[in-house]
């Protein structure tokens, strides 16, 4: 759906119109994806398939163009789950290079942030390695998700003058019982945005050695999902808070064909219930008829080797000096599960 919101003046006197484009647009895709081209080859995708409404049924996806003599000059994004915790994704801002400096980004912000404050979202997270976009960002409410920082993962929260930190804090409330269910591009904001901009400012890390490392975030997992390479896992507290993801996936290798790599991280305040999660992701596994994963995990990483031995995981491999960490050699272990072990303890 294409609606115009509105006209405006520009620094340079041309007049630039303002739309909103909601996915589902077919007509629409090839014309913004042609303008965000350059994204790369999982943006584009993501970009592609939401405008042709393939996430429609789990996502609210929109796009504000501006556009100057009937061509668009620039663009902005920002989406959120359907029924879902309320945190969304803001980003691919991006003006024509012969239409910067005319103020097109201001142009549209505006309507972007009217918007926001109408939907049910709670919260906007995005990211920038360059402290002048982060300054941009700052000046409509964005805040730095790590206190002091001038770039990197930025949350704008909705009325509320909570710092991230705390709304974090209550976000992943510890307590609730979670369920272990297939993930869906659904939680991709909330695995890939609001879990791991927390788990960055709480200093952890997901450390994805060996194989599981070619599964770069949520996203690309998804994607990797819709092409028949295995299924994910997501941990829902209670509340409806996704508070942990895992994959059981073909990454591409060619030792692979009859096995999935598997691989999970869930947010610290719901480590007790880690067990729990393994023991429901190795249920959906045997569900999908998956009979053999494989666990590539870094020596160092004890409690997380004696979690999956405790599910029937056996160490099959062992790798010297195999990657750094923090500056660090680290070993690699392999772990092998098979489906006829006792997944039920």
């Amino acid at each position: 759906m294409r609606q115009k919101l509105g006209t405006v003046t520009l620094k340079t006197h041309e007049e630039m119109h303002v739309y909103c484009i909601t996915a589902p647009a077919e007509e629409y895709t090839d014309t913004l994806c042609h303008f965000l081209e350059h994204k790369g080859t999982v943006y584009f995708r993501d970009i592609k398939q939401r405008l042709l409404g393939n996430y429609a049924s789990l996502c609210i996806d929109k796009y504000f163009v501006g556009e100057i003599d009937g061509q668009i000059a620039g663009q902005i994004y920002y989406g959120y789950p359907i029924d879902g915790t309320g945190i969304g994704n803001f980003g691919h801002v991006y003006t024509e290079p012969i239409h910067r400096k005319k103020g097109v980004t201001n142009a549209l912000m505006p309507f972007v942030m009217n918007d926001f404050d109408k939907s049910p979202a709670r919260a906007l997270l995005c990211s920038t390695g360059t402290p002048w976009v982060a300054r941009f960002y700052l000046g409509y409410g964005f805040q730095p998700v790590i206190p002091g920082a001038d770039c990197g993962p930025l949350a704008l929260l909705k009325n509320t003058d909570k710092s991230f930190d705390d709304f974090a804090q209550e976000h992943f409330t510890p307590g609730a019982k979670i369920i272990v269910s297939c993930g869906t591009m659904k939680e991709c904001f909330d695995a890939d945005k609001m879990l791991a901009f927390d788990m960055e400012r709480r200093g952890i890390k997901w450390l994805r050695v060996g194989m599981a490392s070619c599964v770069n975030d949520y996203r690309n997992a998804v994607f990797m999902m819709e092409d028949g390479k295995g299924v994910i896992v997501v941990a829902i507290s209670q509340t409806g808070t996704m508070v942990g993801w895992g994959f059981f996936l073909n990454t591409g290798s060619v030792y692979e064909k009859d096995s999935k790599i598997f691989d999970f991280v869930i947010h610290p305040n719901y480590e007790c219930q880690a067990g729990e999660f393994v023991r429901g992701a190795l249920k959906l596994a045997t569900e999908k008829n998956i009979k053999i994963s494989f666990a590539h995990c870094v020596g160092t990483e004890k409690k997380k080797i004696d979690l999956l031995a405790t599910f029937g995981f056996r160490a099959v491999a062992h790798i010297d000096n195999y990657c750094t960490v923090d500056g660090k050699k680290c070993n690699l272990v392999i772990l092998r599960h098979d489906t006829d072990a006792n997944c039920s303890q």
